[in-house]
């Protein structure tokens, strides 16, 4: 019997090439069966060679979630570090992220990215609250979000 849902927390560091490419062509498997597939990694490029939809976290939040096309053009993506870590991809450019990444939890207000984020506004640091808000295919958590979608 096909489980319901899967939840593969960084399943192939340590793996060689052919063996990681051996798990994920199960995971795709289960997933035509039915099964949900929770895939946690912290390998962007990999998620995105198996994903349908994606969820980036920064500092324990929830920040942007989209459709994994939307991967295929920064223009796509509403939040500045979604955009930022697209940017920082080998083949996007592979252009660092300053600063540091705050750790979850630690920020008591605002944005978590707010110190590294070049649209960052007076606000952005003082909301006690932002909220997750919808977007065509997707949702994000930025009071500035980008606007330009590009098709």
């Amino acid at each position: 019997e096909t489980p319901r849902l899967i939840v593969a927390d960084e399943p192939t560091p340590g793996l060689d090439a052919r063996a990681a490419a051996r798990i994920l062509g199960h995971f795709r498997e289960l997933a035509e069966e039915g099964a949900g597939v929770l895939f946690i990694t912290h390998d962007l490029e990999l998620a995105l060679t198996v994903a349908d939809r994606v969820a980036v976290f920064y500092a324990g939040e929830t920040i942007e979630e989209a459709d994994a096309d939307d991967f295929s053009d920064a223009g796509r993506l509403r939040h500045p570090f979604t955009r930022a870590l697209w940017n920082a991809m080998p083949a996007h450019g592979f252009r660092p992220i300053p600063g540091a990444q705050p750790y979850p939890g630690t920020v008591s207000s605002g944005c978590p990215f707010a110190g590294q984020c070049g649209k960052c506004r007076e606000e952005c640091r003082m909301a006690q609250e932002i909220p997750l808000e919808p977007f065509e295919g997707g949702m994000v958590r930025c009071l500035y979000p980008e606007r330009k979608v590009t098709v």
